[in-house]
């Protein structure tokens, strides 16, 4: 009998322990969990405060809190922006040290993964969710709200004629002239096995690492480095910031690449969801629907993205979807990340 008595006891610290951890809406499991609206703008007005952490860029992001902010003017918002990896790492830190400082966490690709698996999210469903297709989420977890589409992107002042084709890429002619992000282990496995399929993909990557590409780390400076002449081209370009940077009056154009004649892209998902025991966790479910909702994605749209809702919404840019085909970069490609980079890094350093 001490036996048993002792084995319940560990038993019920161990619930005791999951249930400080875990607030009560992370165990729920049905959509019926979603808070009505109303209920929710009531305890927001006491709350008064959204703190959100994100990767995007600012000029992306400030717009839309600020809308939320005229829909809602009893909330104020604050953000911290970050990489993908920085907000990844701070956001771990803090849950591990019992800090919950964010409401909002905003991030993408293996990240969501990560942070599904590591518990960092409260569960949420946002009827504004809905009618996103089954990639576009994790239903209770994350929302995709805009997918960063991949194109080839090329300064209008020293190429006349781009590259369409991917193997134009390997025109002797732009050696040492292609820049490009050199630790995208997720767009290059895509590109690899869902593009051109896995007897010939790694092939034709060993091909253009020949071609000497000028590697970066960040795509904003990507751009504008495109805009200021630095080099031609740049492959895997954010379509969204080579919009936004021609809509400024950069130099700058976009094509989408094609395989066996058919124009592609690969796209990742960029998504919110609301941060485990947010301190703020009404301002947070509101500012989640207000994203999702028809006037946040036009919203959105307007800011050169290509939002996660296109029925029934009016895009500002249609050209950025019209005839293309899109592949998505596998949230679950985390679980191999680790292999993914010893795979590739040799390729491109």
């Amino acid at each position: 009998m001490p036996i048993v008595r002792q084995v319940a006891r560990i038993f019920f610290f161990i619930i005791l322990a999951l249930m400080t951890l875990f607030p009560p809406s992370y165990w729920a499991t049905s959509p019926e969990a979603a808070e009505k609206p109303e209920n929710l703008v009531a305890q927001a007005k006491k709350e008064g405060t959204l703190v959100l952490y994100c990767s995007v860029p600012l000029e992306l992001m400030k717009p839309i809190t600020e809308a939320y902010e005229q829909r809602y003017p009893f909330i104020k918002s604050t953000i911290l922006r970050q990489s993908r990896n920085k907000i990844h790492a701070k956001v771990r830190t803090e849950q591990l040290a019992g800090q919950f400082l964010v409401d909002v966490i905003q991030s993408g690709g293996d990240h969501l993964y990560n942070f599904v698996k590591e518990g960092a999210f409260d569960r949420y469903y946002s009827a504004e969710a809905e009618s996103l297709e089954a990639k576009q989420k994790e239903p209770g977890f994350w929302s995709a709200f805009y997918h960063s589409n991949r194109v080839t992107a090329y300064n209008k002042r020293l190429v006349n004629d781009p590259p369409r084709d991917l193997m134009d890429l390997l025109d002797p002619k732009w050696k040492g002239l292609i820049a490009m992000r050199g630790d995208e282990e997720d767009q290059f496995v895509v590109l690899e096995e869902q593009v051109i399929g896995k007897e010939q993909g790694f092939g034709y990557l060993k091909k253009l690492a020949a071609q000497k590409p000028r590697l970066y780390l960040d795509n904003a400076l990507l751009v504008q480095l495109l805009a200021a002449g630095e080099f031609p081209i740049v492959f895997h370009a954010s379509q969204h910031l080579v919009e936004s940077a021609k809509g400024k009056g950069a130099p700058v154009d976009w094509v989408a690449m094609e395989w066996k004649g058919k124009k592609f892209t690969i796209t990742q998902t960029s998504a919110l969801a609301l941060a485990r025991n947010a301190p703020h966790p009404a301002a947070a479910r509101l500012f989640v629907d207000f994203v999702l909702s028809k006037e946040g994605q036009e919203l959105v749209s307007q800011l050169h993205q290509v939002p996660a809702k296109t029925r029934n919404v009016k895009l500002a840019y249609p050209n950025l979807i019209e005839g293309i085909e899109k592949y998505y970069v596998p949230i679950d490609i985390g679980k191999k990340i680790v292999e993914l980079k010893k795979r590739y890094e040799h390729l491109f350093q």
